[in-house]
């Protein structure tokens, strides 16, 4: 998953559920969406320091019915590289403090 987009609609009963979409910058089917959950995936192998921007459309099932869009904003960020260093530990037990 990439994010979890959510609306909320104040009517009651069926006219409530709301159906999700991607309505732009999905042109070469990198994403997917639930429409009933939100829920953002990539479906395609991305390139570090690349960056998407989608908009994403909340839509009720009244009736008429009402949406709205939001601009989702994705960078893909390199992966952190392993240390190759081992971690050595000279004490059994620390103590610290956050504040």
């Amino acid at each position: 998953p990439v994010y979890r987009v959510f609306a909320y609609d104040c009517d009651f009963g069926a006219n409530a559920n709301i159906t999700y979409s991607i309505m732009d910058g999905n042109e070469d089917e990198k994403f997917s969406i639930d429409p009933k959950t939100g829920m953002v995936s990539s479906k395609k192998m991305v390139t570090a320091g690349s960056s998407d921007i989608l908009t994403i459309k909340a839509e009720d099932s009244g009736s008429p019915p009402l949406w709205s869009t939001v601009k989702l904003h994705v960078d893909w960020i390199p992966k952190p590289v392993p240390s190759q260093v081992s971690l050595l530990f000279t004490q059994r037990y620390y103590n610290f403090s956050i504040s």
